[in-house]
């Protein structure tokens, strides 16, 4: 050490004796000297030369690095001892494997980890596709990009306890994708696996978390799911269109359930919203033609608008205590829902909320309720559709609680056809109640309801000597 720190004195010395005078050459000299009396001096000076001589190697290996390879995080500035390092990774170039999975590789900025995602595919069509633990020996691959197989003719995937995260559109439209082990992946991104129109069945690990909007959509072919004991939520349109999806089980880890979740999942036949769940959202069951029956749970407090709207096999509906409305279309042409019982909890059935529901034959209204909104028991026929259509719904009794009756709350239009003259007829026997007090004979219209009235209620709430037939409009009850 001493030597090296000599010849780098005498270095500073010889050029001072070309640019001074004998006088500074003798100063050289005699702080050469001072050097050997003083190590701390001498090495303070060092220190300041080596400083500067690592800092101009640095500058010049990074300018050389962004040449070759741009970094994807920006330059670290910490010492290599900081272990924050272990989280920055910085791109370490591509690959392509024997089986034509296309990676991306990054390295920490300790060099003490090596990762990679898989970001595309060129191998054979209708593949058995293993995602391998490791790349180029000692690069895990935790992550599969977005798009990286889409539109892909595989027939299977497998993936490794490694990979932790499947990106958005990954599989998405891999028509003849009929297989896929999920090993221990944690999130399943937006559209993963969005139109695997082959898709039978799937089992998400329980090591997964998270699950994106239309994660598993229109795969039409797709039977039995299992769902993760670690999933709190159920994103928007997750199985939407999944037409041969016949049972799902929600586990009780799920809290929330977003909107369309099962649209149009014309299979299925029942479920059960557990305990758990404390809100849901819009058209959660819209289009499931095959639902019979629904067990409804949870902690929320509304039921959302077109909730089971279109569910043609849905024969009985019974609200649980806690729900506070019911939303409009909720329950719209459910052409063979015979019975609706509501809890005390309920205050308001907002617009068509069971609209052309046409076989209804019960409805239990409880006292707690307080608005019933328009054509929310309503039926409009197609004036089209030859012959006299039934009504089934013969008694209602309205609770002495409700303020609001809107126009059509239990209307029914009732026409038909003259074979003959290809006319539409009306019945003529027709009554509404424009205003308290106030009946006014129509022949275009009616709208009807089986009605009895509350003690409570005005006496201008008289019943229709011959049919209980009323229409209400913004209904006040005495105080």
């Amino acid at each position: 050490m001493n030597r090296l720190l000599y010849v780098l004195f005498a270095f500073i010395c010889t050029l001072n004796r070309i640019f001074s005078e004998q006088k500074t050459r003798q100063m050289c000299i005699e702080k050469s000297e001072d050097y050997m009396k003083n190590k701390c001096g001498i090495f303070l000076r060092l220190l300041i030369v080596i400083i500067f001589c690592i800092g101009s190697m640095v500058g010049l290996s990074a300018c050389s690095n962004n040449t070759e390879n741009e970094a994807i995080n920006p330059p670290h500035q910490e010492t290599p001892t900081d272990p924050s390092l272990d989280t920055i990774f910085d791109n370490d170039g591509t690959g392509t494997d024997e089986n034509g999975l296309i990676y991306q590789k990054f390295i920490s900025r300790s060099k003490k980890y090596k990762i990679a995602y898989i970001t595309g595919y060129s191998g054979s069509d209708y593949a058995d596709v293993v995602i391998p633990e490791t790349v180029d020996a000692d690069y895990t691959v935790t992550k599969i990009e977005e798009k990286a197989f889409e539109n892909s003719n595989i027939s299977s995937v497998t993936v490794s306890s490694e990979l932790e995260e499947i990106g958005s559109y990954a599989f998405r439209n891999c028509q003849f994708l009929q297989e896929i082990d999920l090993g221990g992946v944690i999130s399943i991104e937006n559209h993963a696996f969005d139109k695997c129109l082959l898709l039978k069945s799937v089992t998400i690990p329980n090591t997964c978390s998270y699950l994106g909007n239309s994660a598993f959509a229109d795969c039409i072919s797709l039977e039995n799911v299992r769902l993760s004991s670690s999933l709190t939520e159920l994103n928007n349109f997750t199985f939407s269109g999944c037409t041969a999806l016949e049972e799902v089980e929600i586990p009780t880890s799920v809290i929330a359930v977003g909107e369309n979740v099962f649209y149009n999942c014309e299979s299925l036949e029942s479920i059960t919203l557990p305990s758990s769940v404390e809100s849901v959202g819009g058209a959660l069951f819209s289009g499931c033609v095959s639902l019979k029956s629904i067990a409804i749970n949870g902690k929320w407090k509304e039921i959302p608008e077109s909730f089971c709207k279109d569910c043609d096999s849905l024969s009985e509906v019974q609200i649980p205590e806690g729900i506070e409305s019911i939303g409009q279309q909720a329950f719209a042409n459910c052409a063979s829902l015979k019975s609706v019982i509501t809890p005390t909890s309920l205050q308001v059935i907002y617009a068509e909320a069971f609209y052309q529901c046409n076989n209804l034959e019960n409805v239990v209204l409880q006292e707690g309720l307080t608005a019933i909104y328009h054509d929310a028991f309503g039926s409009n026929y197609d004036n089209f559709s030859p012959g006299y259509m039934e009504r089934h719904l013969t008694s209602v009794i309205i609770p002495s609680t409700v303020v609001r009756i809107d126009s059509g709350a239990f209307c029914m239009g009732r026409s038909y056809i003259n074979t003959e003259t290809n006319e539409i007829s009306y019945d003529d026997n027709v009554y509404i109640f424009n205003n308290p007090g106030t009946w006014i004979q129509r022949e275009t219209y009616i709208y009807c309801v089986a009605y009895e009235k509350p003690a409570a209620w005005s006496s201008d709430w008289t019943n229709w000597s011959d049919s209980n037939i009323i229409w209400g409009y913004q209904v006040e009850k005495n105080q």
